[in-house]
């Protein structure tokens, strides 16, 4: 319903309304006049209305500026020719240093470089022993009891050991009952 239509519902109304107290209305006379019974239920309340006109903007307030707001969504794409690509900005200043990273996992070996020039020669050292010792030797006798042969070794530590091989034929004598 529009204002009009409910201001005017509103008007008669009253206007009834008024006449019934004054006694005003038209009551038939063949009837008794009786008190005036107790107002009716009111009806269900009318719609909101249309707003009004905008007001004007007001004047710009003496508060503080506030903190800015967060970064808005990027638009969409508008259209045209691109322009020319800016002029660069000036080098900004070194940032903090930050923390030693993790280490990284083992590269791959590189290539052999150069042989190096030949050095001076050194010191004079301790004379080097030969660790092993041979023993050789050609018989031509038919020496077969007793000592044939003697090899004699000479350890030169205590935590060392010997060792001992022998490559040679041996004749086993069986004496005179032959029981080998």
């Amino acid at each position: 319903m529009s204002k009009w239509f409910c201001c005017v519902s509103l008007f008669f109304f009253i206007l009834s309304m008024t006449s019934v107290v004054l006694g005003t209305a038209d009551i038939n006379t063949d009837r008794c006049a009786g008190v005036s019974g107790i107002p009716g239920s009111h009806g269900a309340p009318g719609r909101d209305g249309r707003d009004g006109v905008r007001g004007g903007k007001g004047e710009r307030g003496s508060g503080e500026k506030g903190e800015k707001g967060d970064v808005g969504r990027k638009g969409d794409k508008g259209e045209g020719i691109q322009g020319p690509q800016g002029v660069d900005g000036l080098k900004g200043s070194s940032g903090k240093v930050g923390p030693q990273g993790e280490l990284g996992p083992k590269g791959i070996r590189g290539v052999d470089g150069t042989k190096g020039a030949k050095g001076e020669q050194g010191v004079s050292g301790k004379s080097v022993q030969a660790n092993w010792k041979q023993c050789v030797w050609d018989r031509r006798d038919d020496k077969d009891a007793g000592l044939i042969q003697t090899c004699s070794f000479k350890k030169t530590a205590v935590n060392t050991a010997l060792r001992v091989a022998y490559s040679g034929n041996l004749r086993v004598y069986c004496g005179s009952h032959s029981q080998c």
